[in-house]
């Protein structure tokens, strides 16, 4: 399986359908860090609070930082972009 992050296979997920999903999710993203198309950062502002449990990854490839918030239901999880690389070399929204 090509697991190289472009662009275009980075896409919101806003609530996971079950854990099992988030489950396999989690799994496809160990898989992207032993890949090294990514690699886990701290996180730098909360979605919601610190007991929601999140992790923060950058993607080399796109230049691009994304969330991933645990479920907690009734809250279904979230996966989404944070910020990307600023021309002056900081991260920025």
């Amino acid at each position: 399986m090509d697991t190289a992050m472009t662009e275009s296979n980075l896409s919101e997920i806003n609530g996971f359908h079950s854990m099992g999903e988030f489950v396999r999710f989690e799994s496809w993203l160990e898989e992207q860090i032993k890949a090294n198309a990514c690699y886990e950062i701290a996180v730098q502002d909360y979605f919601a609070n610190p007991q929601f449990g999140e992790r923060w990854f950058k993607f080399s490839e796109v230049s691009e930082v994304w969330r991933l918030v645990n479920p907690d239901p009734p809250f279904r999880g979230y996966w989404g972009r944070v910020q990307s690389q600023s021309p002056h070399g900081g991260l920025e929204e």
